[in-house]
Order: structure tokens, then sequence, then C-alpha cells
């Protein structure tokens, strides 16, 4: 009997929520739509509901079991990720290099796109530059300092092999050339 009573109440709940789903003027719907929008307005406005949600926010964070789970969580999506990440054929490699790929063809097809990308990597780099010139040559310099000349000489042959010799010989050619132009422009101003 009561198995029968609680199928009914779930049928007839399950019948206003598809009427709700399929009448945009349902009572109801238009009721539900009210009371959200009104909660968004009072969200967005009211001082006493944001420092009731500051006060929830710092509730929650403060919770020693919160931050014992999430650890958990995050530790065992990494490791997912990492395990995924060195195979192959996992769906993760799969799926990142199609969208890399799909992206790539994308962008080599539409003019559009690619000024937009240009616009933007131009615009992120600007930024970067003008809010953190200081750190980017602090760490610069502070790396360049760090490396041993000697050292940093032999991994460069080591890693050009060849092309040492080649980009050796064009350096000279390029600054003796430089060099030419330059003092050409002096005689021709003096």
């Amino acid at each position: 009997m009561e198995d029968r009573i609680f199928d009914r109440l779930l049928d007839g709940a399950e019948a206003v929520l598809r009427d709700m789903t399929e009448d945009r003027q349902h009572g109801l719907r238009r009721e539900l739509d009210e009371r959200i929008a009104q909660l968004v307005h009072d969200l967005e406005t009211s001082p006493e509901l944001r420092a009731r949600g500051e006060q929830l926010k710092q509730d929650l964070l403060s919770q020693q079991q919160l931050r014992e789970w999430v650890t958990v969580a995050w530790s065992d999506l990494k490791a997912q990720l990492r395990t995924a990440a060195a195979d192959p054929d996992s769906a993760l490699r799969v799926r990142v290099a199609d969208a890399i790929s799909s992206a790539g063809a994308r962008l080599r097809g539409d003019p559009g796109l690619q000024a937009m990308v240009d616009n933007g990597a131009e615009t992120a780099v600007r930024y970067v530059v003008e809010r953190f010139h200081g750190e980017i040559a602090s760490l610069v310099t502070g790396t360049i300092a760090r490396w041993d000349g000697e050292e940093t000489a032999r991994r460069l042959e080591l890693l050009l092999g060849p092309d040492l010799q080649f980009i050796r010989i064009n350096g000279t050619v390029v600054g003796g050339a430089a060099g030419l132009v330059l003092h050409s422009i002096a005689q021709a101003l003096s």
C-alpha cells in the first residue's frame, strides 16, 4: 500500500515537472523563474546575503574534513591525469591530440581567427611585460648569473652540434655586415 502511494506521488511529481518543462507559461514555472530572478537580484545587491554567503564560505573552508576531502580528491585527480597522460592510447591523450589538431586546422583555414589569436597573444604579452617587466628581468638576470660559462658552452655545443659552426659563421658575417653599414652611415654623415 505504501509503495503504491509513493509511486503515485512520484508519478505526479514527474508529471508536474514535465508540464513545467514543456510549458513556458506554466504557473509553477513562472513562479519558480520569478523566485530565481529575485534570488539572483538579492545575491547581487543585498549586503546581508553577501555577509551570510561569506560566513558560509568561511565555515566551509574552516572544516578540516572538507580540506582533507579536497586534498584527497585533488591527489587522486592528479594521479589519474598523470596515468592517462603517460598512456599514448588513453582517451585523454587521444582527445587532447584531436582537439589540438582540430584547433590547428581551424586556425590554419580561418584568417579572422588567426588575427584574433595574434591580437590576443600580443595583448597577453604586452600585459605581462608591462606588469611584470621587473620580475622578468630579475628572473632572467638571476638565471644567467647562475650559469657556468664553460658548462653552458659545452651543452650548447652538444645540443647544436654541427650547426654551431654555421651559427658562428653567420654571426660573424651578419655582425661584420652590420658594422660595415653602421661605419658607412657614420662616414656619410660626417
